[in-house]
């Protein structure tokens, strides 16, 4: 039983490293959501238009310029 535990213990990532994965998976995470944010300010502020939001697929359709000439 000692040899098989020593064993899974080897496997296992050093917590250090398993913090610092978390640590870079919450600030791609917080960039993603910022990048969100910032064109849904855009949008508020009339610099893009939104035509459609899916999200959850992640999906945004974005249309640029004057829709009565596309």
């Amino acid at each position: 039983m000692r040899t098989r535990r020593q064993a899974l213990e080897a496997l296992r990532a050093p917590r250090s490293r398993a913090n610092a994965l978390e640590v870079l998976d919450r600030r791609a995470e917080r960039a993603r959501l910022d990048r969100e944010i910032a064109h849904f300010d855009a949008v508020a502020n009339g610099t893009k238009q939104l035509y459609a939001w899916d999200p959850e697929h992640g999906s945004l359709i974005e249309m640029a310029g004057d829709p009565s000439t596309a």
